[in-house]
């Protein structure tokens, strides 16, 4: 028997996203998520999407993190 995941609940999922949206607000950092999700219609709507990040972002904290958030996004918006 293969394994199946269950599909999360889309309340559970907005209720997820709207937590995240009050914690970055919290922050401030508002700009950077109107950026994320800017960058998520264009990803949704230009297919096939392919990003080359190149080794600059090999260079910096965190680029693992922000890799793997490249790749979600292109995952989520069915770019794979």
């Amino acid at each position: 028997m293969a394994f199946r995941p269950r599909p999360v609940p889309v309340d559970v999922v907005e209720a997820r996203r709207e937590a995240v949206v009050d914690a970055i607000q919290a922050t401030g950092q508002i700009e950077a998520v109107q950026a994320i999700e800017r960058l998520a219609d264009l990803l949704a709507d230009a297919k096939p999407v392919a990003i080359c990040a190149g080794f600059g972002m090999q260079r910096y904290t965190n680029s693992g993190q922000t890799m793997r958030a490249i790749i979600a996004l292109l995952a989520i918006t069915g770019n794979l």
